[in-house]
């Protein structure tokens, strides 16, 4: 079986990259993580690829990041609103 590389799996190593940073002392992050689900408008789980926490305790999160390979337009409708539902789950914790 051959190892398929996903938006999952960039997502893993981009996370382990920023805890290093974390670790580190190089970032104001306390946390990054790739797993954490965020409830939408519908009420569903979402799972934005990366998540950045400046509060990791109180669950503040400072932003996620919808990851794609290049060959995903930019203006792809699906995913500006997968991006768009995940976003206004987590920015009230902003407020």
């Amino acid at each position: 079986m051959k190892a398929k590389i996903n938006e999952r799996t960039w997502a893993g190593h981009l996370v382990g990259w920023i805890k290093e940073a974390i670790t580190s002392g190089a970032t104001i992050f306390q946390d990054a993580t790739n797993d954490q689900g965020i409830k939408g408008e519908a009420k569903a789980t979402k799972f934005p690829d990366i998540l950045l926490f400046v509060d990791k305790i109180s669950g503040v999160i400072f932003n996620g990041w919808e990851l794609k390979f290049p060959d995903t337009p930019a203006d792809d409708p699906a995913m500006l609103l997968n991006a768009l539902e995940k976003q206004k789950s987590f920015v009230p914790t902003l407020l």
